[in-house]
């Protein structure tokens, strides 16, 4: 009884590593651990509201070094949509819109958001004369 009690209490996070390994054997062998009868599908959608809320944010990734958690949050949603079918994401997730809202809600940070980034003078300057060359307001 202790394994079916350990994959219970991590399933979120055990799901959301799959889908972003695109890994549905780890899936099917915690819905045959929970004795869960659709196999891969039950297990993520055990956990779904945590799962789309883990991959959303990974799209809004910054720079060159955000271009992995943007294919992540891709592959990601394509795994877990691919689990879905026939059914599509949204048709499944929208019974489940206030557990999905709340873990967004849960994932969100409190810290202020980051300044943008700093451009180098000459640029700024070059887009204030080009703003006034065509009759914009700087």
């Amino acid at each position: 009884p202790a394994l079916p009690r350990l994959v219970l209490a991590l399933r979120a996070p055990l799901c959301t590593a799959a889908a972003l390994a695109g890994d549905a054997r780890t899936l099917g062998f915690a819905a045959a651990t929970l004795g869960l009868p659709g196999g891969a599908a039950d297990a993520l959608l055990s956990a779904l509201p945590e799962v789309v809320a883990a991959l959303l944010p990974l799209q809004f990734a910054e720079g060159e070094a955000g271009e992995a958690e943007r294919q992540a949050h891709a592959r990601g949603l394509a795994f877990v949509q691919s689990l879905l079918t026939p059914t599509d994401l949204p048709t499944v997730a929208a019974p489940r819109k206030a557990a999905l809202l709340a873990a967004l809600i849960c994932r969100a940070s409190s810290s202020a958001a980051p300044p943008p980034p700093l451009q180098p003078a000459p640029r700024v300057l070059a887009a204030l004369q080009r703003s006034r060359a065509v009759g914009d307001p700087p």
